[in-house]
């Protein structure tokens, strides 16, 4: 694959909370790979860019000015899957150079992670999962909470619909440009997933990390220092936007500030327990998805994996 240290042809494009950390400090510490500093820049996207994402190109540019004669050349954002205009926007950008990393899980449990995540960090109102699916259109609308801080993450089950993101970002991008990992593989047979990694990236597959979970569920009862720390007053990120370069400041703010704040004032704990109910609900309802995430990635024995049933076929008429 070839690259400029100003131009990156890797992109961990999500989903959240599906070891896109792990992934990236993995690669980090590859000798072939440079990762830059800042994760999730979320510089492409512009119909989901949070308002942490780093709009500006040169900005954007400037964090892999350090990336010396590495072959691969990437970052990790987790925004980018679930958007409908980042596939074009680093198709335009980076193609034909681009190679794509997609991470995803079981889709009940992707949802009970990526739930306690926002609840632990102050911007998710509704702590049963239950009650957060079912606000519905109504928190977009403004009437059920109040501005959370990445609304577009909140809707669950639009972001829960991988199989329907990956068939987007395919219908710009050959098959053969992206690499989809099954977070329960990674947990399991790390040291295999990784290698077939870095066959994909065509570096050196010898390369073995310490394989740590990074990025562990956590709890805390201190719900609004949480939602201060992870969503600062607008009138502060105006000044910092203002006065500090937006690497340095996301060097800054997340290393230095706001990571060991939150891990200080939190524990490593996993979700709160799903309602049998609940999860029988979702299972029927999140089948379909299911066995159209296993075709478009040409992953049959995904359903059985996950423990979902075979599709309900009607009788042949006689």
């Amino acid at each position: 694959m070839t690259g400029t240290p100003h131009h990156p042809n890797l992109f961990v494009v999500g989903a959240p909370k599906c070891g896109t950390t792990s992934m990236w400090r993995y690669l980090r510490g590859h000798p072939e790979v440079f990762m830059s500093d800042v994760k999730e820049p979320n510089h492409f996207g512009s119909d989901v860019r949070s308002r942490s994402g780093l709009t500006s190109r040169r900005a954007y540019l400037r964090l892999f000015a350090e990336a010396g004669d590495a072959r691969i050349v990437g970052e990790a954002s987790i925004g980018y899957l679930g958007s409908r205009d980042a596939a074009v926007e680093i198709a335009a950008f980076a193609a034909p150079d681009a190679r794509l990393i997609a991470m995803v899980r079981e889709p009940i449990g992707f949802l009970r992670s990526i739930h306690n995540h926002f609840v632990v960090r102050g911007m998710e109102p509704f702590e049963d999962l239950g009650a957060a699916l079912d606000a519905g259109p109504e928190r977009f609308a403004g009437r059920r909470t109040g501005q959370p801080a990445l609304p577009e993450l909140l809707d669950y089950r639009a972001i829960v619909r991988h199989g329907e993101q990956l068939q987007r970002w395919l219908e710009v991008f050959p098959k053969e440009r992206l690499h989809v990992v099954i977070l329960e593989e990674l947990s399991r047979e790390p040291a295999r997933v990784f290698r077939d990694v870095l066959r994909f990236l065509d570096v050196d597959d010898s390369y073995r990390p310490d394989f740590v979970h990074h990025n562990a569920a956590r709890r805390t009862d201190r719900r609004r220092l949480s939602r201060l720390i992870n969503a600062p007053p607008m009138p502060l990120r105006r000044v910092a936007r203002r006065f500090v370069p937006p690497g340095l400041r996301e060097r800054l703010w997340n290393q230095r500030i706001r990571r060991p704040l939150f891990l200080a004032s939190s524990r490593v704990a996993d979700p709160e327990p799903i309602d049998p109910a609940l999860e029988a609900r979702l299972r029927v309802e999140l089948g379909p998805e299911v066995h159209r995430l296993a075709a478009v990635i040409d992953r049959p024995d995904l359903p059985a994996l996950w423990g979902y049933p075979a599709p309900a076929v009607d009788p042949v008429p006689h």
